[in-house]
């Protein structure tokens, strides 16, 4: 597989081939995927809102079809509906990412991702068994490109994140694990650094604290639950806009909060 990379550095493009013959060309741009194989081309729409992904446009040859999906509190898309046939279409995956057979669990998953995509709502690369983790613009729309690859199987990135985030807790210097071992909890929208962390590294912020792996960043639907049950102290915590230093207070919440993150990856609480 080969990537071709637009000016701003993102990806636009991705040739597979094997045998030294083209099997699949897909283009990028923003929240638009353009998939072409022997069978045709699939133009690929995204549709976000505030909750995340929630709906697939899907246009091939004359037909132009509206599919539905729905997403657990990680963003992995558990079900496609097919908006004029009501056809539903399941799908599962192990606790790092592995696709399986929907109704027993334990078999693989016989046939394809829809659009290719899958756990936490990234791009699963099914002919190497990887998944394409690469940075969103936002939490809310298309993908920049660029990332880290996943391996499910190992449960480690193919290469090490050039962020050590956790230079007190020695899985900190673990730069291959992913979530720091909790992926039932945690998820890593962009391959690298958290939320909070890259707030920390913006020229001329004044943010004193690390980042973790935040359960309602990725996902805004398990950040509204997370947000009903935090003090508003607390809140400071998974807020992007609130860049004031803490108090003594926040600091003890906050690192309450990053311990017990790196307690659960040790040792998981029950799920």
């Amino acid at each position: 597989m080969t990537f071709t990379y637009g000016l701003n550095n993102q990806r636009v493009k991705t040739v597979l081939s094997k045998n030294g013959t083209t099997q699949r060309i897909k283009y990028f741009n923003g929240d638009y995927e353009e998939d072409s194989t022997s069978a045709g081309t699939k133009k690929n729409h995204y549709i976000f809102t505030p909750t995340g992904l929630v709906g697939i446009f899907v246009s091939e040859g004359n037909a132009d079809t509206l599919y539905h999906v729905l997403s657990d509190n990680l963003g992995s898309i558990h079900a496609v509906i097919n908006s004029e046939t009501d056809s539903v279409t399941k799908y599962s995956y192990s606790a790092w990412g592995i696709p399986r057979d929907p109704g027993d669990w334990t078999s693989d998953l016989t046939g394809d991702l829809f659009a290719g995509r899958g756990f936490t709502g990234h791009e699963h690369l099914s002919e190497f068994d990887l998944i394409n983790m690469p940075a969103r613009r936002n939490r809310h729309s298309g993908e920049g490109g660029n990332g880290r690859v996943y391996d499910p199987v190992l449960a480690r990135f193919l290469s090490p994140d050039p962020f050590v985030q956790f230079p007190g807790v020695a899985d900190g210097y673990n730069r291959y694990a992913y979530v720091m071992n909790n992926p039932l909890r945690y998820t890593d929208p962009s391959g690298y650094l958290t939320w909070i962390e890259a707030i920390k590294l913006m020229p001329g912020s004044n943010y004193p604290h690390g980042g973790y792996w935040q359960p309602g960043m990725d996902n805004p639907r398990a950040y509204a639950t997370l947000n009903k049950e935090m003090t508003s102290s607390q809140k400071q915590t998974c807020c992007l806009c609130d860049q004031f230093p803490p108090g003594p207070l926040e600091l003890r919440q906050r690192w309450a909060f990053l311990l017990l993150s790196v307690y659960g990856s040790i040792f998981p609480f029950p799920h």
